[in-house]
């Protein structure tokens, strides 16, 4: 060690020496004491403050607070008040020391207790006993309190809570000098603890803008429209789930693009390209809505009918940050839209058809009628007889026009009748390929069990299933048509009964049916032709189901389609033949009431039924007629049978006359008729009173049959609803 360190050491060691001997002469006196002490509590405070300005989470801040400035007064507890955002209550946001759980997150209205009465007035309060007088209501915990000490704290724009001692420790009471103490750390942890504050509501806000902005995202990712939202140059910032689906593009090859690379539109009509709708937001500042007939054309180029609306985006300031646009693809809406407009006009002609056939069929009533008499009155060898058979033949064409026109119209559940399938065929394939270049092959055996089915709906079918075919066949071709006997079991078909069938096979040899589509084939509106209803197939399939019958389809590309029917077969019994000439004439065999609104209609029905040896009455309305038959019954002179017609336009119908009928004679005996052959009354007649149904048109023996079966000849059966 050199001369100059040893020196160095020394002096170290004498200033030791002397800072010892200061020590211990301070601490041998009171105002030497008291210096440390302060010097103690300066630095404490100090370090504290250090300490609080570091920490940003502001209940550790308060916490460590409570706890330091609970340390520097020795006060038993020590709470800090905070001022909620309205000013109008304190909530105790930390406590240290005795009990201090049970003030924790405690909630009083700014007027109660001290530190109510030190957050309003901004002063401290120092006190030794318990006072009255400046408090309007205490807490619990203020009842016999012997000492406490409250100041306020400050923030940058004014009081924002307080620190406040409860009780000293070892039983002696708040001095000045812990006033003064408390107030410096006060002053001191103010800054830190409205910072903390203050980064408190930062980060608040900086959460509620991520849980609104995770709203926001669910919004947009579970609505059902596309969102596209822009800068104000246009250039795409976010675009949602839809919208991507819609555009046919990302968000992240999405974003920062224009918005007319992205949502590229055009005229449907025009095919030329729209004007960007955003570009007119941003440029007019307020919302803006596409034309009609606009086309969205995707990334890959699907093309959807859209419909939108774009709006402006503002900040706080009312100043445009950018535009949002919604849009939705209306394209299957539309469909709907035209197939409801196509079923509500398909509706209108089915009501105007309907009418139509019913007004003609009571003008065929009287042809038929009348010719029907006149050949009664001839005899074969006539020269006008093969003249008014042929009358006949044509006058039974416009009677199965009219049937069409009925079954088109939309009526009840079928009405049954015996009938030969193979001439309901081959009727209906002829009808339907009139002036088309396609033809059928006919495989049907003479051996066909009859069917009991509606000829007119079923007639339908075929001419349904023809063009189908037909269609399937641009450029011409053959249909082969194929039909048999099958005495079924669950082997062949396990969604139909084991009884006996008829199986109708219709095959053309066009493009067939995609395998995508052909589980759709019979669903309604569903067409795979632009200019097709979609009805057709949807209506066949109703009427197959409602004769208890079975529909299916198979189909192979280039191949063909062949449509498969079943329906139920009558093994047991015989179409009956209708005889061209009526039975022999019986005289004075009773009396029979004809209510019918037409005239032609009454005065022919009279004269059949005169020629079957009956007395006939006509008249023209339901009420009319119930006054004529408890007028006969009265006088004795009781009508064997009533002929009513079911429509009476403005009054009562056959249906409100066998109501009121049925009150007075239960037995009375009506025969139900109708222009509208398929009304729902005329398939399930005994339902609603009627003992036989005839359906306009008809002839001499149709009309004869059913009277003679209802006045005993025969059983009534629901299904020999007279009429062809």
């Amino acid at each position: 060690m050199n001369r100059k360190s040893k020196d160095q050491l020394e002096e170290i060691l004498r200033l030791r020496e002397e800072n010892s001997f200061l020590r211990k002469s301070l601490n041998e006196t009171s105002g030497g004491q008291e210096l440390l002490r302060q010097r103690k509590e300066f630095s404490q405070i100090l370090k504290v403050s250090q300490k609080v300005v570091s920490e940003l989470n502001l209940q550790k801040v308060l916490n460590l607070v409570a706890e330091s400035a609970r340390e520097i007064i020795e006060a038993d507890t020590l709470v800090v008040p905070i001022l909620n955002k309205t000013r109008d209550h304190y909530i105790y946001m930390a406590a240290e020391g005795e009990g201090a759980e049970e003030f924790t997150k405690l909630r009083y209205k700014i007027h109660v207790g001290m530190c109510g009465w030190v957050l309003r007035n901004e002063r401290p309060l120092l006190f030794g006993a318990p006072s009255e007088w400046w408090m309007e209501e205490k807490t619990p915990w203020e009842e016999g309190q012997q000492s406490a000490l409250l100041v306020p704290l400050f923030g940058r724009e004014g009081i924002i809570g307080g620190l406040s001692g409860l009780g000293k420790q070892g039983g002696g009471s708040f001095t000045e000098h812990d006033l003064d103490l408390l107030t410096l750390f006060a002053n001191q942890v103010s800054v830190a603890i409205a910072n903390a504050h203050l980064f408190h509501e930062r980060e608040e806000i900086i959460r509620n803008i991520e849980e609104e902005k995770e709203r926001l995202a669910v919004t947009l990712r579970s609505i059902g429209d596309g969102v596209i939202t822009t800068d104000t140059t246009g250039n795409v910032v976010l675009i949602n789930k839809i919208a991507e689906e819609l555009t046919g593009w990302h968000q992240e090859e999405a974003t920062g693009k224009p918005l007319q690379e992205i949502f590229h539109i055009i005229n449907e009509q025009t095919r030329i390209p729209c004007a960007d709708p955003v570009s007119k937001v941003l440029q007019l500042g307020k919302i803006c809505g596409l034309a009609n007939h606009t086309l969205l054309v995707a990334k890959d180029g699907t093309e959807r009918i859209i419909t939108d609306s774009g709006a402006p985006i503002r900040d706080r300031d009312s100043r445009v940050i950018g535009a949002i646009l919604v849009f939705r693809d209306i394209t299957e809406k539309r469909k709907i839209d035209s197939e409801l407009m196509k079923m509500e006009k398909l509706e209108s002609l089915g009501v105007l058809a309907g009418g139509i056939a019913h007004d003609f069929n009571n003008i065929l009533v009287a042809i038929l009628g009348n010719l029907s008499l006149a050949t009664e009155t001839l005899s074969p060898e006539d020269k006008l007889y093969p003249l008014l058979q042929q009358a006949e033949k044509a006058s039974l064409r416009a009677q199965a026009l009219t049937k069409q026109l009925l079954t088109f119209s939309k009526g009840g559940a079928p009405i049954r009748e015996l009938a030969s399938i193979a001439e309901v065929i081959q009727d209906s394939c002829d009808f339907a390929l009139r002036g088309k270049g396609v033809r059928c092959n006919y495989k049907i055996p003479n051996t066909l069990w009859p069917v009991e089915i509606d000829t007119g709906q079923m007639s339908q079918v075929i001419q349904n299933l023809i063009l189908n075919a037909a269609q399937a066949m641009p450029d011409g071709g053959t249909i082969n048509i194929a039909a048999e006997n099958l005495a079924l079991g669950n082997s062949e078909n396990p969604s139909l009964q084991a009884s006996p069938y008829i199986k109708i096979l219709i095959q053309d040899s066009g493009n067939g049916i995609a395998p995508d589509q052909i589980g759709r084939i019979f669903d309604p509106y569903f067409t795979t032709r632009e200019d097709g209803s979609g009805l057709g197939l949807a209506v066949t399939h109703s009427i197959v189901t409602k004769h208890d019958g079975h529909i299916t389809v198979t189909s192979k590309k280039n191949r063909g389609t062949t449509f498969i029917l079943y329906l139920p077969a009558v093994t047991e019994k015989v179409p009956r033949q209708k005889s061209s000439r009526s039975k022999t004439v019986n005289q004075k065999r009773g009396r029979i009431l004809v209510m019918d609104d037409e005239e032609i209609v009454r005065d022919v029905a009279a004269k059949m039924l005169t020629r079957f040896g009956f007395e006939a009455v006509p008249t023209c309305s339901g009420e009319e007629a119930v006054k004529l038959f408890r007028e006969a019954a009265e006088r004795g002179t009781p009508f064997d049978l009533i002929l009513a017609d079911l429509t009476i336009p403005g009054g009562m119908g056959g249906k409100a006359l066998a109501t009121e009928i049925h009150r007075t004679d239960p037995a009375a005996k009506i025969i139900a008729s109708s222009g509208y052959s398929n009304d729902f009354v005329m398939s399930d007649y005994e339902k609603f009173g009627f003992c036989g149904a005839v359906a306009k048109p008809y002839r001499l023996q149709e009309l004869q049959e059913v009277v003679d079966r209802i006045l005993g000849e025969e059983p009534a059966s629901s299904s020999d609803a007279a009429g062809t």
